[in-house]
């Protein structure tokens, strides 16, 4: 395997990526940053403006940055996994006309997407300096951050698949990322959440990571076990993924 070739390749991917998604937009690459910052604005007056008051002193930029961090990874997920799954219809001409290592198409748009969430993710940390936060909260932030990439990767080549056999899926998935949000820890915690969705929210794997960065961002000790456990259970759903990828992206050029 000549990983330095994949790695041109991938970067090539996302240059491309990069210039087809933003082309004859106004704003251009701007829009990388523009839409998940309206996103994450929005939902952060709903929560402290309107469904309660942000909290006092350190505690309350505390909450603001761990909300900015979660909802900028949820965009982020979201936005990857969305465009994965019509990666292949999308660049149909490529895959049937280039010898490409066709997994590195799901994880270009993981990277492309990956950039909307640098804003959110400088803003939080500056807001963990002025709070005063020890060093190993950013390590935490950095160990939250690492243990939830799997889902990333896995999701992303698991939504390829399912979306180039069936095409309905690009209709499915954002009312699932939209319906995940409710149901993941990150507009509240999994305490202060109506009871009908405790029980789901507990069962929700992503959970577990986006209390452990809450609890980073806050100068807080997380719940090691539990993100131990989720990590885990990422790992073994990107290694699920990457086989039912392999098993069937040989198929991918007769179906696109």
């Amino acid at each position: 395997m000549d990983l330095s070739k994949d790695f041109d390749v991938l970067r090539t991917l996302v240059r491309r990526e990069f210039r087809i998604r933003y082309k004859d937009s106004f704003l251009g690459v701007l829009w990388v940053f523009g839409a998940p910052l309206l996103m994450i604005a929005t939902y952060s007056f709903f929560m402290f403006g309107i469904v309660r008051s942000l909290g006092n002193g350190f505690q309350g930029l505390a909450d603001l940055g761990g909300l900015w961090v979660c909802l900028g990874l949820w965009q982020w997920l979201n936005e990857s996994t969305n465009r994965a799954g019509s990666a292949f219809h999308d660049n149909a001409a490529l895959v049937k006309r280039t010898p490409l290592k066709l997994i590195l198409l799901p994880l270009s748009n993981v990277v492309v997407s990956s950039v909307g969430f640098v804003l959110p993710l400088s803003i939080s940390c500056v807001l963990m300096l002025a709070i005063g936060v020890g060093p190993w909260s950013f390590v935490g932030l950095g160990i939250g951050f690492v243990s939830i990439m799997p889902w990333f990767v896995g999701l992303a080549l698991f939504a390829s698949v399912v979306g180039t056999f069936l095409r309905d899926a690009k209709y499915a998935m954002p009312l699932c990322f939209n319906v995940g949000l409710f149901l993941s820890p990150i507009l509240y915690s999994s305490e202060e959440a109506p009871v009908p969705l405790k029980a789901l929210m507990y069962l929700n794997p992503l959970g577990y990571h986006f209390e452990f960065l809450k609890a980073a961002i806050g100068g807080r000790e997380g719940d090691v076990t539990s993100l131990a456990v989720a990590s885990l259970a990422g790992i073994a759903f990107m290694f699920a993924s990457a086989r039912l990828f392999t098993s069937r992206c040989g198929e991918f050029a007769d179906v696109v």
